[in-house]
């Protein structure tokens, strides 16, 4: 089901946009845990990703993305991080991705189509929000991930 005018809100995010690919996408992300660890903050919501374009590079997939994590309070961040007092999206349409992470391309093109067949203009990229990570690979399943995009209110 697709929700439309939704808004999607964090505070205190810490935030990373660079050029990697999923390897290194990883390795930030464990970098990130350990710096929140380590700083004695507590993760405050959902690690929230948007991917805003993928090129091939000598033949490695190299993703501009974005990795959101919203703390309990604001910080100084290491080099190469934002801090983010405030996140907001609104005006998006909304779809949630229940299941495994191989089957979200379904949902993503399930709300794109939606999108064109109410000539709905996308105004950001999709930002995932991973309501549910699993585990372990043996609850892969259970992955549940909110996916918002901004829409315009403008009508052409």
């Amino acid at each position: 089901m697709i929700e439309l005018n939704q808004t999607y809100e964090m505070n205190n995010v810490i935030s990373y946009r660079a050029k990697m690919t999923q390897q290194e996408m990883n390795d930030t992300m464990n970098r990130l845990g350990a710096f929140i660890k380590d700083s004695g903050l507590t993760k405050n919501g959902c690690v929230t990703t948007t991917t805003f374009s993928v090129e091939n590079v000598s033949g490695a997939q190299l993703m501009d993305i974005e990795i959101l994590c919203p703390v309990d309070k604001a910080c100084s961040v290491p080099q190469g991080f934002t801090f983010k007092p405030k996140f907001r999206l609104t005006n998006a349409a909304k779809i949630t991705h229940k299941g495994s992470p191989a089957n979200m391309q379904n949902s993503v093109n399930e709300l794109v189509g939606y999108l064109n067949q109410n000539k709905l203009t996308p105004i950001t990229s999709l930002y995932n929000v991973t309501v549910n990570e699993p585990k372990s690979p043996a609850d892969i399943d259970g992955t549940v991930v909110d996916m918002y995009i901004g829409v315009s209110n403008n009508i052409l």
